[in-house]
């Protein structure tokens, strides 16, 4: 896997301001979702820029839409098993 973005959320129902006191960024939330998303680059986090949720969906569906569930075969631990990798 490679970190390409994170994503960290604010639900006002939860708070109205966060950590350092800051109010919800309702200016943002232009649809009253009340929530808002922010979309960090690598390893990065920053909640600076944050997005409303149309914004969110929009970003998802241009990284994700389109994409399939990766089937990962699952083995049980066991001692025959893992004898068996190679």
């Amino acid at each position: 896997y490679e970190a390409v973005f994170s994503v960290d959320a604010w639900d006002r129902e939860l708070a109205d301001t966060d950590y350092d006191g800051n109010p919800y960024p309702a200016e943002v939330d232009v649809n009253n979702d009340g929530i808002v998303f922010y979309i960090m680059p690598g390893g990065s986090y920053d909640t600076d820029h944050p997005v409303s949720l149309r914004e969110y969906k929009s970003w998802y569906d241009s990284i994700l839409g389109g994409a399939s569930e990766l089937k990962v075969p699952f083995q049980d631990l066991t001692e025959d098993n893992i004898r068996g990798v190679q």
